[in-house]
């Protein structure tokens, strides 16, 4: 394993698309339904343009005024559009890129992983350093444990030297989450496995891809601003409601919101959710974290930096395009988030500081502004994706499980194949969805 397939592996890309196979919505076709789909992000739009085509009555109840969830761009901030958050397309063998080739949007290798530099120990290295290796074929070979513990209290098993245990934090940055509250077992079956390269969008953003493809074609099924407040499923017909009680019946309806949004009650239910569910819940957690764009006047860098202290990783999130300013962009999430809410204003400050050591001062003279899109502040959905807690390797499958044959579940967080946190994983927990539905 080398550093690049590594990057790849932590970054919770592709683990197990291989489970579902791409989907013929013409095949077992039964009676028309009148379906709800709560949430208008990728799960539910892929499964209300399905069903559509099936044939059912299909009605996708949005609390925000826009579709997309955490896929949302900026059009104003850089020269040319900018993802807010989903971005890359990982990998090729998922159903996320079949659909994309199949849409005939151009797209491109993204290498720019492979320019990676590792700030440790005070030196700039090309790779990780070899205790990171011997830590992880360490963690591959004892892991499952029986007794599940963090990813924090495993790596201090292995070192108490302050530069590995803060690597470590660093190497789970993209788990929106610190390493005391990341399971060790879910790591481990994170790193097995090799993945594919990545892909980016060559003439549009993910989100503008998202509208054309899915948006446009569901204009009359997408009810905007109606945050549901309530869901009977007491009787044959469930009754979907708001605040103001205004309501919808259905015959079955999917559940695609945050899990924030379940875990905060949000959604009053009646019956209420099997207890299971609701202890299953506390095993997935959701933080609060933000994805930094920093502008520049010119690109004065050729690298990324993965490793800082102030942030986990600094990398150019721009297409292969020319342009006369410079972009860089890293998810603030975990510790570094922690770090960030308490002084924005000196988070910045810290970051230009680190930026200033490792390209000769350039960062601070050309720097121009910065953006920050704060998904833990975001209405309606309340963090970043989704983690799996110490204990909780069994969560996801208790929580996605149907209840009867009236309420499904997906979502990223519903990624039963540690593919959560992507949108292709958000996509194939609407595949299995829709298996259930035959």
């Amino acid at each position: 394993m080398n550093r690049s397939d590594f990057m790849k592996n932590v970054s919770l890309i592709g683990l197990c698309t291989m489970m579902f196979p791409s989907f013929t919505f013409g095949e077992g076709k039964k009676p028309s339904q009148k379906i709800g789909v709560i949430g208008a992000g990728i799960s539910g739009l892929y499964l209300a343009d399905i069903l559509k085509k099936q044939g059912h009555k299909v009605t996708v109840l949005e609390a925000k005024n826009r579709a997309g969830g955490r896929i949302f761009e900026n059009e104003g901030f850089y020269s040319s559009p900018i993802d807010l958050g989903a971005q890359w397309i990982h990998g090729h063998d998922n159903e996320m890129y079949k659909i994309v080739k199949n849409n005939k949007t151009p797209t491109y290798v993204d290498k720019k992983n492979e320019s990676i530099k590792f700030l440790y120990k005070g030196l700039l290295l090309d790779d990780f350093p070899s205790e990171f290796y011997q830590f992880i074929n360490e963690l591959q070979l004892k892991t499952p444990l029986q007794n599940d513990v963090s990813v924090l209290n495993y790596a201090k098993q292995f070192s108490n030297d302050s530069d590995f245990i803060e690597l470590i934090e660093n190497v789970l940055t993209d788990t929106t989450t610190k390493a005391e509250r990341f399971s060790v077992n879910e790591v481990s079956k994170m790193t097995q496995q090799l993945d594919p390269v990545d892909y980016q969008f060559k003439n549009t953003t993910m989100y503008g891809f998202l509208q054309e493809r899915f948006v446009k074609g569901l204009k009359e099924e997408i009810v905007f601003n109606f945050p549901v407040k309530s869901v009977d499923y007491t009787n044959s017909l469930i009754k979907v409601s708001n605040k103001e009680n205004q309501s919808y019946e259905f015959d079955k309806i999917i559940i695609t919101v945050p899990i924030t949004v379940l875990k905060s009650n949000a959604i009053q239910f009646a019956p209420l959710l099997p207890n299971d569910k609701k202890k299953a819940l506390e095993l997935i957690g959701m933080d609060k974290g933000l994805k930094l764009f920093l502008k520049f006047e010119k690109q004065f860098f050729n690298h990324s930096i993965f490793n800082g202290k102030y942030a986990g990783y600094y990398i150019d999130p721009t297409k292969n395009e020319a342009s006369s300013q410079g972009l860089l962009a890293s998810l603030i999430m975990g510790i570094k988030a922690e770090m960030y809410y308490e002084n924005p204003q000196k988070a910045i400050e810290n970051y230009l500081k680190e930026l200033d050591a490792n390209f000769d001062g350039q960062a601070s003279k050309y720097y121009i502004d910065n953006l920050a899109q704060d998904w833990g502040a975001e209405s309606y959905i309340n963090g970043v994706y989704s983690y799996t807690k110490p204990g909780g390797t069994s969560a996801r499958e208790i929580v996605r499980k149907p209840i009867g044959n009236k309420i499904f579940f997906a979502g990223e967080a519903m990624n039963i194949c540690f593919d959560y946190g992507t949108v292709h994983g958000a996509i194939d927990s609407a595949i299995q969805v829709l298996k259930e539905f035959q």
